[in-house]
């Protein structure tokens, strides 16, 4: 594994632990025209994770976030 991959696997864990630690504590605020509509603050750190590291480290980012989140018993669903 060169380091380049090392550091945005390593990088993309942080963001997506921070992701997961938003969703699980529901950081989630109405949309104020439309109140059924949920603005949830922890797609931010994934978003940014897209538009500051590679395409790769991104898909670490969500999957990782997607994985642990969807999957636990007091995820979002």
């Amino acid at each position: 594994m060169d380091r380049r991959t090392l550091i945005d696997v390593s990088i993309s864990g942080v963001i997506a632990s921070l992701a997961v630690v938003m969703t699980l504590a529901k950081l989630v605020f109405p949309y104020p025209l439309l109140p059924y509509l949920k603005f949830e603050l922890a797609e931010i750190p994934v978003v940014l994770a897209a538009l500051s590291l590679s395409g790769r480290a991104s898909l670490y980012t969500a999957v990782t976030t997607g994985l642990c989140c969807y999957s636990s018993a007091n995820g979002p669903l």
